[in-house]
């Protein structure tokens, strides 16, 4: 082969495999798939530093004094979550999927400190910001997939982003005074939960393995923004009797790391 075919052959195989990056040596082009696939997933769900914070200025009767100790920001805690996917695969680099996921036991807990006397620094009133039921997050979303044309020894990465909406659901929050110096505790403010609708999106990277060309399973890492949290205005305060509205509480972004596990089952229409 001349010189001029050897650069030619040389440039149109560097073409091709651009697309895996030059991070190192590419292995083999990946088998063609059935292009539809089906499947199962779960992990583990760690919340991010939170603002979860009273909403002011809406008209309610009564607001929440803010602590001197906390500007509200918490993480909600881990907890973990399952799901199920539908995908179609466009080509060997490109794929589109749907998934749902549902996730619950997530915790909001403050420990507020007012301080009430300014000659004496030690003292100060304390309360307690806490969840009764359950906070649950559902999120539908619609994913782009992007894959490199290789297989190293079956695995094959990915990276992914996509958009959606989340479901999210918040038992009651309650505020409860903690008693000090022989005090008999003097409100106890149970908060009524809400349920929200809002736009929510996510964005990953991970790694398939191929058993075949049938059955896969995957490991990645997600970070999802679930949307709105809220609770209602309404209240009822078993401690002096009383029900009433007072600012109610909300974060607009739920942002949560997603250690992901899967499974898949690819397939063809006859």
């Amino acid at each position: 082969m001349n010189l001029k075919g050897i650069s030619s052959a040389v440039l149109l195989c560097s073409t091709h495999l651009s697309f895996a990056g030059t991070a190192g040596p590419v292995g083999d082009v990946s088998p063609s798939v059935p292009k539809y696939y089906v499947g199962i997933e779960g992990g583990a769900s760690i919340s991010a530093e939170t603002h979860f914070e009273p909403q002011l200025g809406q008209g309610n009767r009564n607001v929440f004094i803010a602590p001197n100790n906390s500007d509200w920001s918490r993480d909600l805690g881990t907890t973990g979550f399952g799901g199920l996917f539908a995908g179609y695969i466009i080509n060997p680099n490109v794929a589109l999927q749907l998934s749902w996921d549902y996730r619950s036991g997530y915790d909001y807990n403050l420990q507020a400190t007012y301080g009430i006397d300014a000659n004496d620094p030690n003292y100060f009133a304390q309360d307690r910001f806490q969840t009764l039921g359950d906070i649950k997050i559902q999120t539908f979303l619609f994913d782009l997939i992007l894959k490199p044309e290789v297989n190293w020894g079956g695995f094959v990465p990915y990276v992914k982003g996509g958009v959606g909406l989340s479901y999210n659901q918040m038992g009651t929050l309650r505020n409860v005074q903690m008693a000090f110096n022989s005090n008999s505790v003097a409100y106890d403010i149970r908060l009524a939960g809400d349920s929200v609708t809002s736009f929510a999106w996510d964005a990953g990277v991970g790694v398939d393995y191929f058993f075949n060309s049938n059955v896969n399973i995957g490991l990645g890492y997600r970070l999802v923004d679930a949307g709105k949290l809220r609770t209602s205005n309404a209240f009822y305060d078993p401690v002096r009797a009383t029900v009433s509205t007072i600012s109610p509480f909300e974060t607009k972004h739920f942002y949560l790391n997603e250690l992901v596990a899967s499974m898949a089952y690819h397939f063809d229409y006859a």
